[in-house]
């Protein structure tokens, strides 16, 4: 029988803060899991306990890496951390309401006359000091597909930000203009092979058109 040539991924959102429940930008800040999303970590702990991982990646932000733990207990395999894995880097937005990229999304959308296309949002920078959803990509991809080699036919857990998933979901998404919620603890299934990425399925996203 011929070995599976892809990997596949589980790409994982991290469990709840209080800044998530506060609606505040975290990016980059290193805010810990609360007592709820410690639960939601073990609640998927249990949704994943039958899937044989080969390795674990995490971002080096604490929210992630407890989730990253929680959810790879109690298998005795690598751990791996990288900042290549971080939320989007959000600037001098971190820490204000995610409101507030909302209304500077509306003014640039008024001021430049657009809509956009998908591949015009995906690369889209809605501040000079923010990564577009096709930066936070690129930089996950190449670490995703430097390490995925080593781990053909095999499971690997990635445990990310919603930013994160949300880049993976634009890249997926035929649509230009769809709105994806993004629960903590949810994530996206895909495998890395010869022709690429491919979407298996989701777990805790909803999408709407708009």
């Amino acid at each position: 029988m011929m070995k599976k040539e892809s990997t596949e991924v589980y790409l994982v959102r991290h469990g709840e803060t209080d800044w998530n429940t506060q609606g505040l930008l975290q990016g980059h800040r290193d805010i810990p899991l609360n007592s709820n999303g410690h639960s939601q970590a073990q609640e998927l702990q249990q949704l994943l306990a039958h899937i044989p991982f080969a390795v674990t990646f995490s971002s080096d932000l604490s929210r992630a890496k407890k989730t990253a733990e929680v959810i790879s207990h109690p298998r005795e395999i690598p751990f791996i951390q990288s900042e290549s894995l971080r939320e989007t880097h959000f600037g001098p937005l971190e820490g204000k309401k995610h409101t507030f990229i909302d209304e500077l999304k509306q003014q640039q959308i008024q001021t430049n006359n657009i809509p956009l296309s998908k591949d015009e949002k995906f690369k889209w920078r809605w501040h000079p000091e923010i990564e577009s959803s096709f930066e936070v990509h690129e930089r996950t991809t190449k670490f995703l597909n430097q390490h995925a080699p080593h781990y053909k036919g095999l499971p690997i857990l990635v445990v990310s930000h919603g930013g994160v998933l949300r880049s993976f979901l634009q890249y997926f998404d035929a649509a230009a203009h769809s709105v994806w919620t993004i629960s903590n603890c949810s994530y996206i299934h895909f495998t890395i092979g010869v022709e690429g990425h491919t979407l298996k399925n989701l777990n805790g996203i909803k999408k709407k058109e708009i």
